[in-house]
């Protein structure tokens, strides 16, 4: 075979390949062509087609926010360009009328936007509310804080040197020769033996003394600082000094339009030779607060600016300041002798009841119908911390003497014992059955507890665990007050049955 043969040959069958392929393309063209649906098979799709749009629908109108207000529908109609009433429509029919108008136009949120400007404005205005501010302070209160800083250094110092000593009677040397002094003392420590004695001398606590107090209810019953006098507060709006001695009534306080809610006092030293003047604080509903001498039935002062009522005072350890709680959400702290107010200060959001200041004076501890307890640098005014944990008003405060724990009593019942270097609640006291309203720590001592409440009962705690030592009954009613007298021998009391009642061995 020639080579122009196998050429021709070669070339055919490329021929005859290409002529296959275009009978296969034309094969494939015919089997592609589709033929047209019939009218049922459209009808069919459509239905199926408008099924889904109305599914669709149905679920963007659940995603769709509407007002309820009848005047923010129609505001957001007017943004939208349509119109904000017809004939004979009634508000869920405009309401309606804007849903599907929102459906329509795939709008998730028909909140008008001139509301959504005005929310966050006060969103604003609510966290810049919110924020904690420095302000400026005055002169003078510069100078307090640094009064009270050197205060509460030298107090801190003498406390902190008492606490070493109580910490070396535990070494087990020391305590050996104690107990070769005393065979009772075997195995014991001689904190554990004051504890022992203290629990011993509240156990054998009963009623001593019972005055009327007030021709209305008794609120306030304190020991001052010498022991020597009572102070009361009743709802009569009268304040009265009280001998501790023979127990007549020797000084009453007539100033107050409204009902006295809280009393407190200190010593103020004299100069001369004369005895120590015993100075009284009194809060009261009228909105102010008075200072009072035992010298005097007049004031000595009055202390205005509170914008509701005052409900609790409390002094200083350096008897040079006073601070007052007020329903008006705020407190202040005074200057004793000018009478002038140093420092306005917020922080709760409700009213305040609760106040108590640190025994070295360095910090104070406030609480309140927004059921916190909030406790205050003195020294720099800032907010050291917030204690939360009761379900209803804190009512009263009190601190231990160990300068780092303090109690408050609420209107749920109970009592809680806070701890301020770990910043948490350590202990929570299931009180009494009613209102606690008072709760007062020893002046001294191991830190035993005595609480008031308004079931007509007194008990007193141990700090061992928190056990009841005793429980003191005599009012008729509720009882709104106690305190320990500082040498620990006497405890007085008040109540709504107008008495005040003194309780000792």
């Amino acid at each position: 075979m020639s080579n122009n043969d196998k050429k021709r040959i070669f070339f055919g069958g490329i021929q005859s390949s290409n002529l296959k392929k275009d009978k296969k393309d034309d094969n494939q063209q015919q089997t592609s062509t589709f033929l047209p649906f019939s009218k049922i098979t459209k009808d069919s799709q459509q239905k199926h087609q408008q099924t889904l749009d109305e599914h669709e629908k149905k679920k963007r109108s659940k995603l769709i926010v509407l007002p309820t207000n009848d005047n923010l529908i129609k505001l957001k109609l007017r943004e939208l360009g349509e119109p904000i009433i017809l004939f004979g429509e009634k508000p869920e029919d405009r309401r309606a009328r804007l849903k599907q108008l929102c459906i329509e136009r795939n709008i998730l949120d028909a909140i008008p936007e001139s509301e959504k400007a005005k929310k966050q404005a006060e969103q604003e205005q609510q966290v810049d509310e919110q924020e904690a501010f420095l302000t400026e302070g005055t002169e003078e209160l510069k100078h307090a804080r640094m009064q009270m800083a050197l205060f509460s250094l030298k107090s801190t110092q003498q406390r902190l040197e008492r606490a070493r000593q109580a910490k070396q009677l535990d070494d087990p040397i020391i305590a050996e020769n104690l107990q070769q002094l005393d065979p009772n003392l075997i195995k014991q420590t001689p904190t554990e033996v004051l504890l022992e004695q203290t629990e011993s001398n509240f156990k054998q606590f009963s009623l001593n003394q019972s005055e009327i107090g007030d021709e209305r209810q008794l609120s306030s019953a304190i020991f001052t600082d010498d022991d020597r006098f009572i102070v009361t507060g009743g709802w009569s709006g009268l304040a009265k000094l009280w001998s501790c001695e023979d127990f007549t009534l020797k000084q009453t306080f007539t100033g107050h339009k409204e009902r006295v809610v809280g009393v407190a006092s200190t010593i103020q030293k004299q100069q001369s030779d004369e005895s120590n003047q015993v100075l009284v604080a009194t809060a009261s509903a009228d909105m102010t607060a008075m200072l009072w001498s035992s010298l005097s039935p007049s004031p000595l002062a009055k202390l205005e600016g509170h914008t509701d009522s005052v409900n609790r005072v409390a002094f200083h350890p350096d008897s040079r300041h006073l601070a007052t709680t007020s329903s008006d959400r705020t407190w202040r702290l005074w200057d004793v002798e000018t009478a002038q107010c140093l420092l306005d200060q917020e922080g709760h959001s409700e009213s305040l009841m609760g106040l108590a200041f640190q025994k070295d004076g360095a910090l104070v501890a406030t609480g309140g119908k927004d059921c916190l307890v909030r406790v205050w640098d003195l020294r720099s005014g800032r907010p050291l911390h917030y204690f939360k944990g009761h379900t209803k008003q804190v009512i009263s405060i009190d601190w231990s003497p160990n300068g780092y724990q303090f109690a408050s009593a609420s209107e749920d019942n109970s009592v809680m014992v806070w701890d301020l270097r770990k910043k948490e609640r350590a202990f929570h006291i299931l009180a009494h059955t009613s209102i606690v309203s008072c709760v007062r720590y020893q002046k001294s001592g191991v830190g035993c507890l005595a609480t008031a409440s308004f079931d007509g009962l007194i008990k007193l705690w141990s700090p061992h665990q928190w056990k009841p030592i005793t429980i003191l009954e005599g009012h008729s009613s509720k009882v709104t007050c106690v305190d320990i007298s500082n040498d620990n021998t006497k405890i007085v009391s008040s109540s709504f049955d107008k008495t005040w009642k003194l309780w000792s061995k």
